[in-house]
């Protein structure tokens, strides 16, 4: 998680995808392995200092309840179309 969030510093403007990240912002519980412990801890440490930078062009984000892709065929986005959306995200963080 350490060396995703430092290659998208080093990369920026960066887009950090993370498909289900509610699987991975689970609650945390007694019979939780430590690496998946260690693992939240960490994203949720590297997501405080993407908040805390205002010299930053980071833009994190994730699916929630990817159940519905059984549901619904949803092909994947053409390249123009990644492009097109992510600079219109960065020119909204710009301003």
């Amino acid at each position: 998680m350490r060396a995703l969030f430092a290659v998208a510093r080093h990369m920026q403007p960066s887009v950090v995808f993370i498909d289900e990240i509610d699987s991975l912002l689970s609650e945390r519980s007694e019979n939780e392995h430590e690496a998946s412990r260690r693992l939240k801890t960490e994203f949720l440490v590297q997501l405080d200092g993407v908040t805390s930078a205002s010299n930053e062009r980071l833009v994190v984000m994730g699916t929630y309840l990817s159940f519905f892709f059984f549901f619904f065929f949803l092909p994947s986005p053409s390249l123009s179309c990644i492009t097109k959306f992510v600079t219109v995200v960065l020119v909204l963080i710009d301003k």
